[in-house]
């Protein structure tokens, strides 16, 4: 297996209780995500905890309520054993890919509600046992290019399941959504079931079962770039549990 490959370098002690919480993400590019969250709330203290120390990243889990893994590198095939496709794939960043791996352990032990934004999504899947599509244009072609970064209209979301928790929040059917991705789920994780489709059949939001056990969701898009009520929707079905 892959993940004994590359160790695991941080230990998550249990919560406690803490007069301050935290909002975490793990990796958020220009800060986008961030003020996504003071958007709805600014009252919410958020930590980014790509490139802290152990002690740091433990120290901020002790006080977290939930966690968004943001959007990103490719992950590295070997965690779903395709080490031997590297070759499909675009920029690695293995020192993330351990912390976020790490970071989803110690989220569905603790219960700690999470949001998947793209990559994230993917890393959810991954890391519940599910395979990508390492090279998206090359392994399932489509009339819909997925690669569109900085486009807020690129192609319909359709829900595909009838107690989907992201399309009750999202109060609709379906969703218009940008589209800035290499990659994307081949096969589901365990626990994991597909709500939301694009119209090449491409699976576009994801959610854990049972919900009580670990509230963990993700969406193949990036609402923290849109300016919509629907991006709204989206990010209160999170932050409801802070």
């Amino acid at each position: 297996m892959f993940k004994q490959i590359i160790p695991l370098f941080f230990l998550f002690f249990p919560l406690i209780g803490t007069s301050q919480t935290y909002l975490l993400i793990s990796k958020d590019k220009n800060g986008e995500i961030e003020k996504w969250v003071k958007s709805v709330n600014p009252n919410i203290s958020t930590k980014e905890l790509y490139g802290l120390p152990k002690d740091s990243i433990n120290w901020y889990c002790e006080k977290a309520k939930a966690l968004i893994l943001g959007g990103g590198e490719d992950i590295h095939p070997g965690w779903y054993g395709k080490q031997q496709e590297l070759e499909k794939c675009g920029r690695i960043d293995l020192y993330r890919d351990t912390l976020e791996h790490s970071l989803l352990e110690w989220a569905q032990q603790n219960s700690i509600p999470t949001l998947g934004i793209c990559r994230g999504m993917q890393w959810m899947n991954v890391y519940l046992g599910g395979e990508l599509y390492l090279d998206l244009p090359l392994e399932n072609p489509s009339s819909i290019n997925h690669s569109q970064f900085g486009k807020t209209d690129v192609h319909w979301v359709v829900k595909t399941h009838s107690k989907s928790r992201i399309f009750k929040a999202l109060k609709t059917k379906k969703v218009l959504v940008n589209s800035s991705h290499h990659q994307g789920i081949k096969t589901l994780g365990h626990s994991f079931i597909a709500v939301g489709k694009s119209s090449d059949n491409l699976i576009e939001a994801i959610e854990f079962i049972p919900s009580k056990q670990w509230n963990a969701f993700g969406i193949q898009w990036h609402p923290e770039r849109l300016k919509n009520e629907e991006s709204l929707r989206l990010l209160n079905l999170l932050l409801k549990e802070l």
